[in-house]
């Protein structure tokens, strides 16, 4: 959870993104440090702007713009539960999500991909740049020759996870409120409950796309816990997950 961004100039500064029914989306290209009330400053990139922007450029920018945000994106139940998320977030926040592209990672972890929080009522995500840009590197040097289409797929999931949040209320409505270990467990469980079943599951059974582990991990447990968000198995498996993440996050800078 962060506050604010230092706009720098890109080749495209802002884009306003259509309309798909009543859910406005502003997509803004933006870098600089950002800070939060328990955050901190965001940990500097190890790349230049030029680097960060031209894999964001090249690699991922057309899965939003010209995809998703344009209804053209390949994969149909994965468009449909996208205008579905904007429409839910419309509803719920009264305005749509402001998506930002952060030029720093998260000062709690450099392995967060994506975050969403609500700043005076304006709902936001940010995607991480760096981060996206060290996955980028690290799985180009693999002999999978699906990694990019691996990658790219791992990217959206986690968009929309976020999004899900959103979308659900799973996130404090105020940034003053601190959520407890449980309130985090829970949001986290209900979360993943809505991407496994409608985001992961299609893409697994249906679709057949290349997934990241992380995310088949999250899909199988899903699974073998019988699609209940709700039931012991499944809610050990998120504690388990949270406890892992937030014991690794405790000791940065240790």
């Amino acid at each position: 959870m962060r506050r604010g961004a230092v706009v720098l100039r890109f080749k495209k500064t802002l884009v306003l993104v259509g309309l798909l029914s009543v859910a406005t989306l502003i997509y803004v290209l933006y870098s600089g440090t950002k800070s939060g009330p328990s955050s901190g400053i965001g940990m500097p990139s190890r790349y230049s702007v030029f680097e960060t922007n031209q894999v964001w450029d090249e690699k991922f920018s057309q899965l939003l713009t010209g995809g998703l945000y344009d209804g053209k994106f390949g994969y149909t139940k994965i468009q449909e539960r996208f205008d579905l998320q904007r429409r839910l977030i419309q509803e719920r926040h009264h305005r749509g999500v402001l998506i930002k592209l952060s030029q720093t990672y998260n000062p709690r972890s450099q392995d967060d991909l994506v975050e969403c929080w609500i700043e005076n009522g304006q709902p936001r995500v940010d995607i991480i740049i760096p981060r996206l840009v060290d996955l980028y590197y690290q799985d180009h040097a693999t002999d999978d020759k699906r990694w990019l289409t691996r990658l790219q797929n791992e990217f959206i999931v986690r968009l929309m996870h976020e999004l899900d949040h959103l979308a659900f209320g799973l996130v404090s409505e105020s940034r003053d409120h601190v959520p407890t270990p449980d309130e985090i467990m829970d949001r986290e469980a209900n979360a993943w409950a809505e991407t496994c079943e409608y985001m992961i599951r299609p893409l697994v059974e249906e679709y057949h796309a290349p997934l990241d582990d992380s995310s088949l991990l999250f899909y199988h447990q899903w699974i073998d816990g019988g699609q209940d968000r709700d039931g012991k198995y499944w809610r050990d498996f998120i504690r388990s997950e949270y406890l892992a993440v937030k014991d690794k996050k405790d000791n940065v800078g240790k």
